[in-house]
């Protein structure tokens, strides 16, 4: 590579920076959905109460990218800019939700991951979205396949609530109940399964997912990407007797746990290999307090835990091509049914 060609690489991050950052925030303020037909940028701007010339050289800047197209005194969005709508999770998630992380960098390299922060609304939020494409066909589908019809189901960590939101109108007879760790996210959990129509059918509630405790057993709980926290709290071992706990005092319920295996260290992890969401997602949790396990690890957790793996599932879809993570349906070792333990891409 020459100077030339390394100098201009270097340009090129530098601009994915920007970019990214003014997607985030144009999605967040929901600046670019007036954009989907040609409006001029002042009348956009005067119904946002913007700055008209502020917009404008955004929207200029955009356009650099194809991501929307100036005509006359109009602008809109290009085939290509339309995309972006649909992504809005994954910049909720990595810049919205991250990006007071890599601000702290330097920091974190000198006192650990102790010293790290994000913004707890925006991972609710963006990782809510996300689960659309993932989380909900992957558990649905799995359900189906074994036949299971659960009536209840409690996530544990539910985030923004988007996830029952999914589950609930492809399973259009269960009742859910939410727990999430505060009364911030609670509200903001609230809010979405309000919007959703669906305050008659989920509940949400307070608590420390670690010390869940209610009367009544649900049919299924959910844990997506919570039990990696666990870890990091409270250690493997912490997270064993948490998952002992759980077992012993709902020996009926199914669990179902979905996680993002960390890469095995001595295979290849080229960024051809991890892809560029993976490659973003292993850094992000290698700097906040979360702590992934290996596939063989998982397994180790759950059979100390005493809970059989009864089905593995993989996500397959066009978001997530190299079907990184994993769904496994899990039951208690003091239920006699036969487990049967697959491997396949939904």
């Amino acid at each position: 590579m020459t100077s030339r060609d390394a100098y201009a690489k270097s340009l090129t991050y530098i601009k994915g920076y920007y970019l990214s950052e003014v997607i985030s925030s144009l999605l967040r303020s929901s600046v670019l959905y007036q954009f989907t037909t040609p409006r001029p940028p002042r009348d956009v701007a005067a119904s946002l109460a913007l700055d008209p010339e502020v917009l404008t050289a955004i929207l200029r800047f955009l356009a650099t990218e194809n991501i929307v197209v100036f005509k006359g005194n109009n602008v809109r969005l290009t085939q290509y800019g339309r995309t972006l709508l649909t992504h809005r999770g994954w910049y909720d998630l990595l810049i919205g939700g991250y990006s007071p992380t890599l601000q702290k960098v330097s920091t974190i390299m000198a006192r650990g991951k102790k010293a790290s922060i994000r913004n707890e609304t925006f991972v609710a939020l963006g990782s809510g979205a996300i689960d659309e494409y993932d989380v909900v066909p992957l558990i649905t589908s799995m359900l189906r396949k074994r036949r299971i019809c659960p009536k209840i189901v409690v996530d544990l960590g539910c985030g923004s609530g988007s996830c029952l939101v999914g589950i609930c109108r492809k399973l259009p007879t269960v009742r859910a109940i939410g727990v999430v760790g505060s009364r911030k996210l609670a509200r903001l959990s609230s809010a979405v399964v309000r919007s959703a129509g669906m305050s008659g059918r989920i509940t949400i509630a307070t608590s420390n997912v670690a010390d869940y405790s209610k009367r009544g057993a649900p049919d299924l709980f959910l844990c997506a990407f919570v039990l990696q926290e666990l870890v990091y709290q409270r250690g493997r071992d912490g997270l064993v007797t948490f998952l002992q706990r759980l077992a012993r005092t709902y020996p009926k319920s199914w669990l179902f746990v979905v996680e993002v295996p960390a890469p095995d260290p001595r295979a290849d992890s080229s960024p051809a290999t991890l892809g560029p969401y993976y490659s973003c997602y292993f850094l992000v949790h290698s700097l906040t307090r979360q702590q992934l396990l290996t596939t063989k690890q998982w397994d180790d957790v759950f059979r100390r835990s005493g809970y059989t793996i009864v089905d593995k599932g993989l996500t397959g879809h066009q978001f997530d091509p190299s079907a990184s993570e994993v769904g496994y349906l899990l039951r208690p070792q003091s239920q006699k049914q036969p487990a049967l333990s697959s491997l396949k891409a939904r």
